[in-house]
């Protein structure tokens, strides 16, 4: 069995000792010299409320999500290539048009 873990937090100008797991961040300030486990940091579903069914969803449209970002970059480095062969005949044409005038 896991030991509790315990901290000290502020309470008005004495503190109070609570269970690390219930720790909030922004409601609870931490005493001086006071520090979190790695443990502690992390969520549990339970306590965030999201069920299987939210987080496939969140999963699929997070899928979605990179796929059409991959698509956009595609079609800006292609746009990037358009733009750079323009640049490129923007420049032979130039330097013909110079090279007809001598």
């Amino acid at each position: 069995m896991n030991p509790l873990n315990t901290v000290k937090i502020k309470d008005g100008n004495s503190y109070r000792i609570i269970n690390e797991s219930d720790f909030k961040h922004g409601l609870h300030e931490l005493c001086e010299g006071e520090k979190l486990s790695a443990q502690s940091s992390v969520v549990s579903d339970s306590s965030t409320g999201i069920t299987k069914a939210d987080l496939e969803k969140l999963q699929t449209e997070n899928t979605e999500l990179k796929a059409k970002i991959a698509e956009l970059e595609k079609a800006t480095a292609k746009k990037l290539t358009a733009a750079e062969q323009k640049a490129a005949k923007a420049a032979e044409d130039a330097k013909a048009a110079e090279q007809s005038q001598e």
